[in-house]
């Protein structure tokens, strides 16, 4: 239940800061990574971890939020690939879009099979692809 509610409060966080960022004039992924980078540690040290009683290895552990993740990530993965299948391609576009995707991409890559510990070969694309999709705003 304390996880569920971690959960929910996490994504009320990222829709204020979504919120205020708006107000200042930052897009909103600016303001999801700043709360992802300072807010949330932030509060996992400071409250979560000695207030809850828990780690972030038990905030990230139960098997429904694998699932609800990779259900989630398939989704936004579908709805940037819809983004590129309406846009018309020409030599210009594709000058800057393949380098702005595939270095990222590469980055990933070789984070997932230098850094991380030994993983399937399609976990160590995933993490490709976030670093490319990260990268693209």
């Amino acid at each position: 239940m304390m996880i569920a509610l971690f959960w929910a409060m996490a994504l009320l966080l990222f829709a204020v800061a979504t919120r205020v960022g708006r107000h200042f004039g930052l897009i909103p992924i600016v303001s999801q990574l700043l709360l992802a980078t300072f807010g949330l540690p932030l509060l996992m040290y400071f409250w979560i971890e000695p207030g809850w009683q828990l780690s972030g290895a038990a905030l990230i552990s139960p098997v429904w939020l694998k699932n609800l993740y990779s259900l989630s990530f398939a989704l936004l993965l579908g709805h940037i690939l819809s983004d590129v299948i309406d846009l018309r391609l020409d030599r210009q576009s594709l000058k800057i879009a393949l380098p702005s995707f595939c270095l990222p991409f590469a980055c990933g890559l070789a984070t997932a099979v230098w850094l991380l510990p030994a993983q399937p070969w399609l976990s160590s694309l995933a993490v490709g692809l976030v670093f490319a999709i990260t990268a693209g705003p």
